[in-house]
């Protein structure tokens, strides 16, 4: 009976516990949240390196860019 109630310690246990298990999920989240990230903009500019026309000129470029602003 005495596991079951706990008093003030293990109140304070229980929620040192519950603190603990939510402190691990938020970072382990954030970790692969970050990781997810980063995996993006790694095969984001490998798509972009992949398929820009090395060859345009200077100007042409000049062009594209002023467009898409």
């Amino acid at each position: 009976m005495q596991s079951q109630e706990g008093g003030v310690l293990g109140w304070l246990k229980d929620l040192a516990g519950g603190f603990a298990g939510f402190a691990i999920k938020a970072i382990f989240g954030a970790i692969s949240w970050g990781l997810s990230t980063i995996w993006g903009f790694v095969c984001a500019a490998r798509q972009f390196i992949w398929t820009f026309d090395w060859n345009q000129s200077d100007e042409a470029m000049d062009k594209s860019l002023q467009a898409s602003w």
